[in-house]
């Protein structure tokens, strides 16, 4: 008997996009389900899993508008009075999170590209 260890690695909002991602894909699953009656569409569909990456990126991009909208500190020099604006960190395996919409539009793109097989 073989043991699979999966290690989810993330910070701050991070782990919102793997939620994000696996909902999508969920959805689009069970909505491509209830249309067309056929359990195998999603995964024999050339269009339906890059849909849902689409739409994941762009959930994704409105979480990183909300994520790095308001500092987390602001800093103050005594001389020059000047102003500097800390965020708190937000990554999934080591990836911040302003890169995730585009891995999962790259990964779209090369789903419909490749295909299904």
């Amino acid at each position: 008997m073989s043991t699979i260890l999966f290690v989810l690695i993330w910070s701050g909002l991070g782990l919102l996009v793997g939620i994000v991602i696996f909902a999508c894909s969920l959805l689009t699953s069970l909505i491509c389900t209830a249309v067309t009656g056929d359990g195998n569409f999603y995964s024999e569909s050339e269009w339906a899993a890059p849909l849902a990456l689409i739409i994941s990126g762009f959930i994704i991009r409105i979480i990183v508008k909300v994520a790095y909208s308001v500092p987390s500190k602001t800093l103050i020099d005594i001389e020059t009075k000047e102003e500097l604006y800390i965020y708190d960190d937000h990554s999934l395996f080591f990836i911040d999170i302003k890169y995730w919409e585009y891995i999962c539009f790259v990964l779209a793109l090369l789903m419909l590209v490749i295909g299904p097989n």
